[in-house]
């Protein structure tokens, strides 16, 4: 299910806030998308991807958490792809990275942010040095696929 609501005169401080209370009470997604509403104020879309039987839980901290007075809920399908997380050497030590796959065949790399995150405060290294690291190192292991 998507649960949307318009909010419009919400406290940007508030934002991190209903995003965790939301994850927290069962959301799969959460995001915030600037928008241009009525009368050409600015404006955040909240937009809350979940399963059916976490809407009435989530609408509470919608309600509880921010300015809106209305949310509209709608079903959607989502598909995704094959995914996993592996273990690659690097310099850095081991990195997860996440393997997304179509059909069997890998369409896309992602390290995992922490991992790297982690890596690079640990050795005092520019985080993208690290992220460069274990895309190189997953791209070689993955070679022969």
């Amino acid at each position: 299910m998507v649960i949307e609501a318009n909010l419009d005169d919400m406290n940007p401080e508030l934002y991190e806030n209903l995003s965790e209370r939301l994850l927290e009470a069962g959301a799969l997604d959460v995001l915030l998308i600037p928008v241009h509403m009525k009368k050409g104020r600015p404006g955040m879309l909240l937009h809350v991807l979940a399963y059916p039987p976490s809407v009435d839980a989530l609408l509470e901290v919608i309600f509880a958490e921010s300015t809106s007075i209305g949310a509209r809920t709608y079903p959607v399908t989502k598909r995704m792809l094959q995914r996993e997380v592996v273990l690659v050497a690097t310099s850095y030590g081991p990195l997860g990275v996440k393997v997304a796959r179509l059909g069997g065949k890998v369409v896309n790399l992602s390290p995992e942010y922490e991992d790297c995150r982690q890596a690079a405060h640990r050795l005092q290294v520019p985080l993208k040095e690290v992220f460069a690291a274990a895309l190189a190192a997953a791209r070689q292991s993955l070679a022969g696929e």
